[in-house]
C-alpha cells in the first residue's frame, strides 16, 4: 500500500509540474502596444501615451494585476511605407526573421506550402525568456498585403488561440497591427499567475522591439 501511495504521489507531482510548465510557456508577437481584454479589464491598464517612434502604447503591461480566462494583446505601429512593402518583408521572413530580432530569433522555415499561404506550415525557434524554445505553427488565413492568421501546434496552443498580423493603408503611411489572443484556465489564472504576469512582460518587450526593428528597416 505505500509503494502504491508513492507511486501514486508521485504521478500527481509530475501532473501538476507538466501543468505548470504548460501554463508557463508563452507566444510572440510585433510591436509596442494595446492591451485589452474581452472582459471587463478598465482597471488593468493606463491611458493611452504616445512613445518615441511613434510607437503606440495603450498599457502598460505592468498595470496587469490578473489574469482572465480569455485575453487579447494589441500591438501596433505606424510605418512610413506602403502595405506591400510590409507584406513583402513578412513574406521573406526566412531572411528577415533574424533581423526582426537579432537577439531573440534563431530560424524560421517554411515545413510545407508556400510562405503565408493559407495551409502552409512552418517550424521556428527563438528565445523566449531566457529560454530556448521549438514551435511549428500554421496559416490558417491570408489575404495578401492585408491579414495573416496562424496558430500553433501543442504546446503552445494551451495558452495561444492564434495570432492575427494585419496591415491597414493609411495612404502617406501604413499601419502594422499584430494581435495575440490567449486563454488562460484555472491553474494559470491562480498558482502560475505570478510567472505568466511576467511572461506576458517579457512578450510586450519582445513585440515592441520587433515593431521598432521593422520600421527602422522599412524606414530607411
Amino acid at each position: 500500500m505505500k509503494a502504491f501511495i508513492n507511486s501514486f504521489r508521485n504521478k500527481f507531482l509530475l501532473i501538476i509540474i507538466t501543468i505548470g510548465i504548460f501554463a508557463f510557456i508563452p507566444n510572440y508577437s510585433a510591436n509596442a502596444g494595446i492591451y485589452s481584454s474581452n472582459i471587463n479589464c478598465d482597471d488593468l491598464f493606463i491611458d493611452e501615451t504616445q512613445l518615441i517612434d511613434n510607437v503606440k502604447n495603450k498599457s502598460n503591461m505592468d498595470t496587469i494585476v490578473k489574469l482572465d480566462k480569455h485575453m487579447t494583446f494589441v500591438h501596433e505601429v505606424d510605418i512610413k511605407t506602403s502595405p506591400d512593402k510590409i507584406w513583402d518583408f513578412l513574406i521573406n521572413i526566412n531572411e528577415n526573421y533574424s533581423v526582426w530580432h537579432p537577439k531573440d530569433h534563431i530560424l524560421f522555415q517554411w515545413t510545407k506550402g508556400a510562405p503565408f499561404e493559407t495551409g502552409s506550415t512552418f517550424y521556428a525557434e527563438q528565445y523566449m525568456m531566457g529560454e530556448k524554445v521549438k514551435y511549428n505553427g500554421k496559416i490558417t488565413e491570408s489575404i495578401p498585403g492585408e491579414k495573416i492568421t496562424m496558430t500553433f501546434s501543442f504546446p503552445l496552443s494551451l495558452i495561444t488561440e492564434k495570432i492575427e498580423m494585419i496591415i491597414e493603408n493609411k495612404g502617406t503611411y501604413s499601419t502594422f497591427k499584430h494581435i495575440t489572443y490567449m486563454k488562460f484556465k484555472f491553474l494559470s489564472r491562480t498558482i502560475f499567475k505570478k510567472q505568466n504576469i511576467k511572461m506576458l512582460n517579457d512578450m510586450d518587450s519582445h513585440i515592441t522591439t520587433e515593431g521598432g526593428n521593422m520600421k527602422r528597416i522599412l524606414e530607411s
